[in-house]
């Protein structure tokens, strides 16, 4: 198999782990350094929309469904939740120390946190 990469943004914000939504339509972009998190169209690599995040995005996931996506708040213990149309956070909440990693357990539908 071969690989291609894309360069899906160049803002030079410290971004972070990318995540592709189910269809593969569409990526988050945590931005560490601008505490944003960006929606990429990857038929294009236009940025879409952008969101305040709390401080120090990193994990990103989109929720089954496709209308929301979450974002884990590193640098402040918050897991923030987003709606994809408009793009915007609707809630924040405490998460811990340190929250980053995110994955969706039971079928897709328990978002788990680490």
């Amino acid at each position: 198999m071969a690989l291609r990469f894309v360069r899906l943004d160049n803002f030079r914000r410290a971004p972070v782990r990318v995540t592709i939504s189910g269809d593969g339509t569409r990526a988050l972009v945590p931005h560490r350094g601008s505490n944003e998190v960006h929606l990429i169209d990857l038929k294009s690599h236009a940025v879409l929309a952008r969101a305040k995040t709390g401080k120090g995005p990193g994990g990103a996931l989109f929720l089954p469904g496709g209308k929301q996506a979450l974002v884990a708040n590193t640098g402040e213990g918050t897991v923030s939740i987003l709606d994809l149309d408009p793009f915007r956070v609707t809630s924040t909440h405490p998460a811990g120390k340190g929250p980053d990693g995110l994955h969706l357990l039971g079928g897709g539908v328990t978002p788990c946190l680490a």
